[in-house]
């Protein structure tokens, strides 16, 4: 996962290995609820803002 911006919060693969048998990825099965909805409702609120 990416924890830097611009991505931050993104889950970045490896599409070339996709179909690949041997998977190395992992990605997140829980989170902190309260935190994702609090951030998630700051970058929605700026950019409807029209604020970067």
């Amino acid at each position: 996962m990416d924890t830097e911006n611009p991505t931050s919060g993104h889950t970045i693969g490896d599409t070339d290995r996709l179909n690949d048998s041997h998977k190395t990825m992992q990605a997140a099965i829980s989170i902190d609820g309260e935190w994702f909805l609090r951030e998630f409702m700051t970058r929605i609120s700026v950019l409807a803002a029209g604020k970067r």
